[in-house]
């Protein structure tokens, strides 16, 4: 008597590890900046079953697609299992500053009028998913004011840009070059 017993279609998993953290299916798995491959082991619940992993290399900024295909023992049954890697922005670039419709470079003097008490400062981001604070530019008093911003990248990271806006326009400078008096030179 030939007893026939079928190969095992047991296609389920016990364990999956991204960079040695358990994982589930279809969960997100939150990765450092710069981040381009990562390590991948799965335990099956039948030891005779396989896996593939396809999109655990070669990741890119934002979301990435991985995909373990585990065969059972049969050789025909197959489970797929996706995990998103996400990889944030370290970015905290600008491309460009306007402040009060004048564009700007960090460390810049801005005029405005005197009495003005708040300015528009509009940030340009390389990355668009980077998160950006102002500071001070809408308590301004008469003379220097500084700007702070701050632009803070997916990951974390920040960069900060320092302005100066000048109420009323004129310089706090209040050194003498020269004093003359009825036309002669004299010293301050």
């Amino acid at each position: 008597v030939t007893l026939m017993v079928p190969a095992n279609n047991n296609v389920e998993v016990s364990e999956i590890l991204v960079d040695d953290l358990e994982v589930l299916d279809g969960e997100t798995v939150d990765l450092a900046a710069g981040t381009t491959r990562v390590d991948v082991s799965v335990e099956t619940v039948d030891p005779d079953a396989t896996y593939a992993v396809v999109g655990d290399s070669g990741l890119v900024l934002g979301e990435n697609t991985m995909v373990i295909t585990v065969t059972a023992a049969d050789g025909e049954t197959t489970q797929d299992y996706t995990i998103t890697l996400f990889v944030p922005s370290n970015d905290t670039a600008v491309t460009s500053f306007v402040i009060n419709g004048v564009p700007s470079v960090p460390g810049d003097i801005v005029l405005v009028d005197a009495g003005t008490e708040s300015v528009d400062v509009e940030v340009t981001t390389r990355d668009e998913n980077a998160k950006v604070t102002v500071v001070g530019a809408d308590v301004l008093v008469g003379g220097n004011n500084d700007i702070l911003v701050t632009v803070t990248a997916q990951d974390g990271s920040t960069q900060d840009y320092a302005f100066v806006v000048r109420v009323g326009g004129q310089s706090a400078d209040t050194a003498l070059t020269s004093l003359t008096l009825n036309g002669q030179s004299v010293a301050d």
